[in-house]
């Protein structure tokens, strides 16, 4: 007698491959979204780990780190103008604080040799860095003026190449892990290879100038411009104990907000160099070693995630190959006004690959993840750190 071996029919193997067609269909989006909730935890933790340094730079300096150094408004007067032997050092600008550019030619003003280090620098030492940050202060130190803007000093330029791990740190520790991995460098206004990140200060809930003396002091946020400062000695340029107190946060630490996310523009522009192997474009936003608005900062004008248009020193042309159409999430606009009295109108919104919100840390050090959808008003009163606002319906 014969023994017949029993098989599928192609019939039933077609069901038995629908029904897992159908399972994978139904958890993978579960999978995903349990990879996210993740990455966003890790996102959060990052965060953390940044205001964490800032309450321990707050507790040795009695102040979180400044936003940025300028000595631009009081460049022209003494001793500001003069070498580190009393010499006369020739004409240079005075400019609003808000002008943040590179030193060079090309820049917004030309040599805008007058800042100091902005408040990345600030937190290696607090984020087990010191080495960067002794490398930071040895370069600022030197008697050479040329080292008074930092993120143009520090950019990693092939005859700088060790300073890149000034960068390199950014990149690990202040990216979104769902943030898609990039090599774009930010290129343009006499800077250079600046790579880019995600975590950005909070530097007010309105416009860049709201960040300096001449802005609405109610619309300030956690960071600003330090201009009531020294150049001379050159270790004054850090402005250490000099950003605000805690006791300038007047809305209260669990309602101001101190950090949260952008997302970066990674599309290269097409313009080629060796020192750009990954290609470069104009686009400022997360380029964290400078605190043009978007690199390292951001502002509460527009909600988290808003198609609103941001506006800001350093972003493509329409005609830019790098550039976003209008009503795109990352359009903006190119605005290069330094005038005193109607420039620095410039503004970012906070953004991230999180789809429904962005994480965001207030000054009392805890992390709220933040709807897209929270009404404007709010966000904006949550980005100021003393505009007396009553926060009704807080996130």
């Amino acid at each position: 007698m014969r023994l017949h071996r029993k098989a599928f029919t192609l019939v039933e193997l077609l069901v038995v491959i629908a029904i897992i067609g159908v399972l994978v269909g139904l958890l993978l989006p579960a999978v995903q979204a349990a990879r996210e909730a993740a990455r966003r935890m890790d996102c959060s933790n990052r965060i953390r780990q940044m205001s964490l340094a800032c309450h321990n730079l707050e507790s040795a300096a009695k102040s979180l780190p400044p936003g940025y150094v300028t000595f631009s408004e009081r460049y022209t007067t003494a001793p500001n103008n003069l070498n580190s032997d009393g010499t006369p050092r020739g004409s240079y600008p005075n400019f609003p604080a808000f002008v943040v550019t590179g030193s060079q030619g090309g820049g917004l003003v030309p040599r805008a040799e007058v800042y100091g280090p902005a408040w990345v620098m600030h937190v290696y030492t607090f984020m087990e860095q010191s080495t960067l940050s002794q490398r930071v202060e040895q370069g600022i130190a030197a008697d050479d003026h040329q080292e008074a803007c930092p993120w143009d000093n520090l950019d990693g330029l092939p005859w700088r190449r060790p300073d890149v791990d000034t960068q390199s740190f950014i990149r690990s520790a202040m990216s979104c892990p769902s943030s898609p991995p990039s090599q774009v460098m930010y290129s343009d206004l006499s800077i250079e290879n600046l790579f880019k990140a995600n975590y950005v200060a909070c530097f007010g809930g309105r416009y860049m100038r709201d960040a300096t003396p001449r802005g609405d002091i109610s619309k300030r946020g956690a960071f600003g411009a330090v201009v009531d400062i020294n150049k001379f000695p050159y270790g004054q340029r850090w402005g250490v104990g000099k950003g605000r107190r805690l006791r300038d946060v007047t809305d209260g630490t669990s309602n101001s907000v101190m950090f949260s996310e952008v997302i970066s523009n990674d599309t290269v522009d097409g313009r080629t160099s060796s020192s750009h192997p990954s290609g470069m474009n104009r686009d400022v936003r997360g380029a964290l070693l400078t605190p043009m608005m978007g690199g390292n900062s951001f502002s509460g004008f527009f909600p988290p995630g808003s198609n609103g248009t941001d506006v800001t020193t350093g972003c493509p042309l329409p005609t830019d190959p790098a550039a976003f159409p209008a009503g795109h999430q990352m359009f903006c606009t190119q605005d290069r006004n330094i005038d005193p009295v109607t420039g620095g109108q410039w503004q970012v919104a906070a953004r991230s690959y999180h789809g429904s919100g962005v994480n965001a840390s207030y000054v009392d050090g805890s992390i709220r993840f933040i709807p897209n959808n929270i009404d404007q008003i709010v966000w904006q009163n949550l980005c100021t750190v003393s505009g007396g606002e009553v926060v009704s319906n807080e996130p």
